[in-house]
């Protein structure tokens, strides 16, 4: 838990350092401060039992609060800043979490979690690692073409474990009846690398691992029609 909350702490800070692009090592420091609190801000009403920050139509009001502190800081344009801050709270928050253990986007219209289950601990902490590397390369005024490779390592490595866990769901709806199926995938500690737990409509209970885009069923327990 503190691992996850201290990753969504420093994405938001990187990101929104990169976005805004301070010059001078006050602003940079409070807008650092911004970032942090930006990170976790949409878990503030889950402390008074209610998911409303979560839901992406809170994060124009999460958006605006704090472009309103921005600007306190930096003298920019309000349209500008509120639409990149409104980016910085939904890829801290909202899409990590959307990546990780699950989100109810459209609260209160629609309270199912969505989930895509591709961030395990040990991502987490590469995530915060390269974030902070990523904001002592812009604190020692490097080119942004140096401080944006963190970002660029983290989306590479996302987007990598999204196209092995869809590729090895879609090979497994191949084999069995999709409209009967019912797919888990947890990855585990080991980026790129899953436990795989299927569940047929009989009954039928498969489990199995699976590495990049390939997969061994390790058992199944037969199911019966009833």
């Amino acid at each position: 838990m503190i691992i996850h909350t201290l990753m969504h702490m420093l994405v938001g800070a990187y990101l929104l350092i990169l976005f805004m692009k301070p010059k001078e090592l006050k602003n940079k420091a409070m807008i650092t401060m911004l970032g942090l609190l930006i990170g976790i801000t949409p878990d503030v009403t889950k402390f008074f039992g209610d998911i409303f920050f979560h839901s992406i139509f809170a994060i124009p009001i999460i958006g605006f609060i704090y472009t309103v502190l921005t600007r306190m800081i930096l003298k920019t344009s309000f349209l500008k800043s509120f639409l990149k801050i409104s980016l910085v709270v939904f890829l801290s928050h909202h899409m990590i979490d959307l990546l990780g253990n699950g989100i109810s986007l459209f609260f209160p219209i629609h309270t199912v979690e969505q989930e895509l289950d591709v961030i395990p601990q040990s991502l987490e902490i590469l995530i915060i690692i390269l974030f902070v590397i990523g904001l002592i390369l812009y604190y020692l005024k490097m080119s942004f073409r140096i401080s944006v490779l963190p970002l660029l390592a983290v989306s590479i490595i996302l987007f990598i474990q999204i196209v092995s866990s869809s590729v090895i769901q879609t090979k497994l709806k191949s084999e069995y009846d999709p409209e009967t199926i019912t797919i888990t995938m947890t990855p585990h500690n080991t980026i790129l690398n899953w436990s795989i737990d299927v569940r047929l409509e009989d009954g039928t209970i498969i489990k199995g691992e699976a590495q990049l885009f390939h997969y061994n069923i390790e058992y199944i327990t037969d199911g019966v029609n009833e």
